[in-house]
């Protein structure tokens, strides 16, 4: 065993600033990418809002579907939509202060986007050190692997976890960020042996309605981990601790409610499929994101190598990866089993895409940044010379791809300068691109959402209506 390569120490404080400033340039050019990406269509919706997002604001806990039997779309998603509501409600306004206001709300886009990018990262970390302490060199180093994983275009239709649409981050990234959150406390406990005190766990349960009632995915997730948890706790004939009983109770609790919930989804009859055709469905959906590019092929190979080279390494440490494996590859079937029942929507055709994948990639890039941060550990000086440009290599081919720009949104800003500077109360804009909508319209009327989000974020001074010219 040779010297713990991430102690800190004078000797290698250049090494740290370098590492920082390779660490801080990709948070750079990701936040690059989020800045000048074009504003979803749902996006009006959230701000202003819509009339389907009303009921959800308006009933926190889904009140008014338990006592009423009331129908709307998303009854269980209220955090995910109060968050994403607030947030563009305030921070372009702040930032006003500063930029304009067209520039603000890209801003608003671009920041909440590398904020979820990077507290994603620091839980990561947390969970595989055991430590807060995230300035440490250790922490950066592995940061510095794991953001280069989380591609904003290169390869994001595969293994995408901070989505190019705004709202739909808030809608997946930011729920899977509370989960972790609030399975903090377990996790320091079975994987650290760190015991948390009872009166912070009784505290921690203000996170539990916040993570299974933020997004579509968080019920199931959580219910599956409680069910695993709940199973190999009576397979090791293990009692569970204070914090796991209540932890895991409030969140079985909750989940439960929360997919009850689900059921008065009025989105749900809008796009029937069979159920058959959905699990008929589910390998094409695995298949093209498994090989569509060479993002899962690189990260799969990259983690039977490290595997292989732990078990070669280390029996201990191979012990608990093996343990790992079997709880996440557990976890992993079980998701994909239930994930058809969630139902179906067009825009999802093969029921898994990667924002349904989330779950999925974030634990198989723990798996490989705990391995390989494990096998640094337990190198020596020699043996680490040789293993550490292979990752510094899947760090540049992951870095290489995300390199490429498929989008920007300046011809949307160049619309919305038109819509703000034009006199006319109904503006004719001819573009190719889309103007914070999901498809062009000719119909002035379906721009009225996204020109009362325009107005109330200052852009616009007055009522306006947009649509697309035919000729272009």
């Amino acid at each position: 065993m040779g010297t713990i390569v991430f102690n800190i120490n004078k000797k290698i404080i250049p090494l740290y600033t370098f590492v920082l400033f390779i660490l801080l340039l990709d948070f750079t050019h990701s936040f690059e990418h989020y800045y000048y990406t074009p504003i979803d269509g749902d996006l009006p919706g959230a701000i202003v809002p819509a009339d389907d997002v009303l009921p959800i604001l308006d009933s926190p806990l889904g009140f008014n579907t338990l006592f009423n039997g009331e129908e709307y779309p998303n009854p269980n998603k209220y955090f995910a939509h109060k968050i994403c509501h607030l947030w563009f409600n305030n921070v372009p306004l702040f930032l006003q202060n500063f930029v304009s206001p067209i520039d603000s709300l890209y801003l608003a886009c671009a920041i909440g986007k590398l904020l979820m990018h990077i507290l994603l990262i620091i839980i990561i970390i947390i969970v595989i050190t055991g430590s807060y302490r995230i300035w440490s060199f250790k922490s950066i180093a592995l940061a510095l692997f794991i953001t280069t994983l989380f591609q904003s275009y290169g390869y994001q239709a595969y293994i995408g976890i901070i989505d190019i649409a705004t709202t739909y981050s808030f809608f997946y990234a930011l729920p899977i960020i509370i989960l972790l959150v609030s399975l903090l406390p377990l996790l320091f406990e079975v994987l650290h042996n760190k015991k948390i005190p009872h009166w912070v766990t009784i505290l921690w349960l203000v996170w539990v309605p916040l993570c299974t009632l933020s997004g579509p995915l968080n019920p199931g997730i959580a219910l599956i981990i409680c069910f695993i948890w709940f199973a190999v706790s009576i397979i090791k004939n293990q009692k569970l601790t204070f914090n796991q009983k209540v932890l895991l109770t409030a969140l079985t609790i909750f989940s439960l409610y929360s997919l009850f919930l689900g059921t008065y989804n009025s989105i749900n009859g809008e796009h029937i499929k069979p159920i058959i055709q959905r699990y008929a469905d589910l390998p094409k959906g695995l298949f093209y994101i498994l090989t569509g590019k060479l993002a899962w092929p690189i990260l799969i190979t990259s983690l039977i190598i490290n595997t292989i080279l732990v078990k070669r390494t280390n029996a201990t440490l191979y012990k608990q990866l093996k343990e790992r494996w079997f709880i996440i590859l557990t976890f992993s079937t079980l998701y994909l089993l239930l994930l058809p029942l969630g139902g179906y929507r067009d825009y999802r055709p093969y029921i898994v895409r990667y924002d349904t994948f989330i779950p999925i990639t974030i634990t198989m890039i723990y798996m490989y940044t705990y391995s390989t941060y494990h096998l640094i550990k337990c190198y020596n000086t020699k043996q680490r010379c040789l293993y550490l440009p292979f990752p510094i290599l899947i760090m540049l081919i992951f870095s290489n791809a995300d390199n490429n720009k498929y989008t920007n949104n300046q011809c949307e800003r160049n619309a919305i300068e038109q819509i703000a500077t034009s006199n006319n109360k109904v503006v004719m804009i001819n573009t190719d691109c889309l103007v914070a909508e999901w498809k062009q319209s000719t119909d002035s009327l379906d721009s009225k959402l996204a020109c009362k989000m325009f107005e109330r974020l200052n852009i616009i001074s007055n009522e306006k209506l947009y649509f697309h010219s035919m000729d272009k």
